[in-house]
């Protein structure tokens, strides 16, 4: 995913929109920030990449489902018991200026 360039990103409430896509709480809306464009980043906003990640522990329940042939909305639904997505890695980017709503949204097509 394309991380914002230090140098010219630039920050901004989120809206009501934002927040709803998101999932904060609209009456609380966050910092976030946005590509602008400079010279350090060839007028894109973005300079460079990251990685978002989530991590899937098999355990015995998991085990399991994948040996009986469980659906993947079943086993997806086990694992988010114990772990977040990779969408709220990138959420956790986001609020921390590393990249833009509409870079993770792109990447994860959450939507």
């Amino acid at each position: 995913m394309r991380s914002l360039c230090e140098h010219c990103k630039i920050t901004y409430t989120a809206s009501e929109a934002e927040c709803e896509s998101l999932g904060f709480n609209p009456d609380i809306p966050p910092e976030l920030y946005r590509a602008r464009g400079c010279e350090h980043c060839n007028q894109l906003g973005y300079r460079g990449r990251t990685g978002i990640y989530e991590l899937i522990m098999v355990d015995n329940t998991l085990r399991s489902m994948i040996h009986d042939g469980a659906g993947e909305q079943e086993m997806e639904a086990h694992v988010r018991l114990s772990r977040p997505g990779i969408f709220t890695d990138g959420l956790r980017r986001i609020l921390l200026g590393e990249t833009s709503m509409e870079e993770v949204l792109r990447v994860t097509q959450e939507k």
